[in-house]
């Protein structure tokens, strides 16, 4: 019985994990903003605050061709300029920022 209880739970955590790490269905071009809505979670909006970060700051970043983005586990993109970093996810036509931070420098 523990034997089918433990290959149910292994079985779970890897269906978990190969969901987390799939491709996404579309490409995001994310340089016309204009047909995207722009959501701010809670948290975002505090660390902005914390932070001193300029919301235009975001926005420009999310349009600049020449920032970095990269889809990570669970279907998050991080957006880069090496300066500024931002977590947001895109669900149809929406994107919502999860969180925003200064990158430390080295």
């Amino acid at each position: 019985m523990w034997i089918i209880i433990l290959l149910f739970g292994i079985t779970l955590v890897v269906a978990l994990l190969v969901k987390g790490y799939q491709e996404p269905d579309e490409e995001t071009d994310l340089a016309d903003l204009g047909t995207f809505d722009i959501t701010f979670s809670p948290h975002a909006l505090k660390r902005i605050k914390e932070r001193e970060i300029n919301p235009e700051e975001i926005i420009k970043l999310l349009k600049d061709k020449d920032s970095h983005a990269e889809i990570e586990a669970g279907g998050r993109i991080k957006v880069t300029n090496g300066d500024l970093t931002v977590i947001i996810t895109k669900n149809g036509s929406s994107l919502y920022v999860l969180t925003v931070f200064w990158e430390e420098t080295k």
